[in-house]
């Protein structure tokens, strides 16, 4: 077994929502227009950071299964916690997959399947949606 430090590349998205300046629109996507036919401007639920992939530090923990050849030293089955920052804190996510170690097991790559929180808005809520002054 090998105790292993890294990061963990996932095609999750991650998305940061918060309050930012913007067109106030209706839940279909069109914009909402002030009583002389302008555009509203004012404080909208928006994103704030979007990416579609997240890149996260990780711990896993490598079980050898099988001696490698060549340029791999050996083939794991791992398992790994990464944590998220996200709005809310810190979210832990997991990774399983099997790996390859390479120079003497001091290098690992995995392949794997990850399991992450994607952020979503609570219902009632939309890209667009005015806030109210005391919403910071």
């Amino acid at each position: 077994m090998a105790l292993a430090a890294g990061a963990a590349f996932s095609m999750l998205d991650q998305t940061d929502f918060g309050a930012v300046q913007g067109v106030e629109r209706k839940k279909d996507g069109e914009p909402v227009l002030t009583a002389d036919n302008k555009l509203n401007l004012t404080r909208v639920v928006g994103t704030k950071d979007e990416a579609d992939q997240r890149v996260t530090p990780m711990i896993a923990l490598h079980t050898r299964i099988a001696e490698g050849h060549g340029y791999i030293s050996g083939y794991h089955v791992t398992f790994g916690f990464a944590g998220n920052v996200a709005n809310n804190g810190v979210n832990l996510e997991y990774l399983t997959g099997l790996s390859f170690s390479f120079a003497e097991e001091r290098f690992f790559l995995t392949l794997g399947a990850y399991n992450g929180r994607v952020e979503k808005l609570q219902d009632g809520f939309y890209k667009g949606l005015a806030l109210p002054a005391t919403v910071r």
